[in-house]
């Protein structure tokens, strides 16, 4: 029996086990050495894919909250908590199977200069790649037209006074 949440006093049940996180992740990497008189060259790449499964199969089971053991025996719950399929209404698993790629390249010099002095310099390019899920059920959010409106009036403000700028300035 699971205790309830909610702010009044009362009670509930329904199943609460924990949910499964898969990752898998696939890289290949490499690097080239080049050694030429004092200085050492490296360069090389890595490619990674991520893939995210991430399921909680207790969520398509519902919980029951009741205020006291009289509505739990007249079956009367106060609240259902649950994960539905908005579409179709039925209790979901609510599974994610998230992708993700990354790619990073760098470029690396090392100058001994002496014995006891060696000079790294070196360029490194990193890409992130966006979430994705696998099935199309990642969440956007997506701004509405109020949003567009005051983007709308800032962007006007500033070029209505880099125009009173110019034209001050074309006076003078």
């Amino acid at each position: 029996m699971v205790l309830s949440t909610r702010a009044q006093p009362g009670f509930g049940f329904g199943i609460g086990a924990p949910g499964t996180f898969d990752q898998w992740t696939y890289a290949a990497k490499d690097v080239l050495t080049k050694i030429k008189g004092s200085h050492t060259m490296k360069m090389g790449g890595e490619v990674t894919r991520l893939l995210f499964v991430d399921e909680a199969p207790w969520n398509a089971r519902p919980t029951y909250y009741f205020n006291n053991l009289w509505d739990f025996l007249n079956d009367a719950p106060a609240a259902e908590q649950a994960t539905f399929n908005p579409q179709s209404g039925i209790p979901t698993d609510f599974r994610k199977d998230t992708r993700s790629n990354l790619y990073a390249f760098f470029f690396q010099d090392n100058l001994k200069v002496r014995s006891n002095l060696t000079i790294t310099m070196g360029l490194r390019w990193e890409y992130f790649g966006p979430i994705s899920e696998k099935n199309g059920h990642l969440a956007v959010a997506e701004l509405g037209t109020g949003a567009n409106l005051l983007t709308g009036a800032r962007f006007e403000w500033v070029a209505t006074s880099m125009r009173r700028k110019k034209q001050t300035s074309a006076h003078s």
